[in-house]
C-alpha cells in the first residue's frame, strides 16, 4: 500500500476538510513508530511521499485506521476515536505480534549466554 492508497481509503470512508499533507505526515509518523517497535529499519521518506509502505499487505488496514482515527480526533468526533483506535490497537498488536515471530534472531550464537552448560 502507498501513502496515496492510505488516504484515499480514508477519505473514503470519512470524507473530511482536512489537508493532505497533515494525512502524510500522519501516515509517516505511524510508519517510523511502528518500525521502531518491532525493530526494523526506520525509513527515510525525504521529498518521495508515495513510496511502498513497510507494513505487509494483510496488515495494511492498519494504516487506514489510523488515518480514520486521527481524522476523527482532529474534527472532535471522540466517540469515533475512540472506537476506531480500539481496532487500531487490536490490529496493531497482532502485527507486532506477527512480526516479531516471523524475525526471530538467529539461534546460532546464544548458547551459553547465562553461564550454563550443556
Amino acid at each position: 500500500m502507498t501513502i496515496q492508497q492510505a488516504i484515499a481509503q480514508a477519505d473514503a470512508l470519512r470524507p473530511n476538510p482536512l489537508p493532505e499533507p497533515q494525512k502524510v505526515g500522519w501516515v509517516q509518523d505511524l510508519e517510523r513508530r511502528t518500525a521502531r517497535e518491532v525493530g526494523a529499519p526506520v525509513p527515510d521518506f525525504g521529498k518521495e511521499s508515495d513510496g511502498q509502505l513497510g507494513i505487509e499487505e494483510e496488515y495494511s488496514m492498519l494504516y487506514v485506521l489510523y488515518l480514520c482515527a486521527m481524522i476523527d480526533l482532529a474534527l472532535g468526533e471522540y466517540e469515533s476515536y475512540d472506537q476506531t483506535a480500539q481496532v487500531f490497537n487490536t490490529l496493531a498488536d497482532g502485527y507486532k505480534k506477527q512480526y516479531l515471530r516471523s524475525h526471530l534472531p538467529p539461534a546460532q550464537g546464544y548458547r551459553h549466554l547465562w553461564g550454563a552448560r550443556e
